[in-house]
């Protein structure tokens, strides 16, 4: 559900380009959601990449693997997409705000 607030927060801000919104409330929501998933992130040294396991996406009908002892899915491709996504818009906000 983070990341879809998210989303929604910056279409809301580039929809009415409301920045007391982004800075008031906005920009912590985005920082974070992005500093959440960042943490469930871990490195695959066996695919050279960051994996994010166990999480469930928009389709709750795809809830785990069969014989799994928990929920979720690796590397959903909403859950990674979204992630990055997230994590690009804080990064050179951030340092935009920092400056104020």
């Amino acid at each position: 559900i983070g990341l879809a607030i998210a989303y929604n927060v910056w279409q809301h801000y580039q929809v009415t380009g409301d920045i007391g919104f982004l800075i008031d409330y906005g920009a912590e929501m985005l920082a974070d959601i992005a500093r959440f998933w960042v943490s469930l992130a871990t490195f695959d040294t066996a695919r050279q990449r960051y994996v994010i396991r166990g999480v469930l996406g928009p389709d709750e009908f795809h809830s785990g693997y069969p014989g799994r002892d928990f929920d979720g899915i690796d590397n959903n491709a909403y859950s990674n997409v979204l992630t990055v996504w997230v994590i690009a818009r804080m990064r050179p906000t951030q340092a935009r705000w920092s400056s104020r």
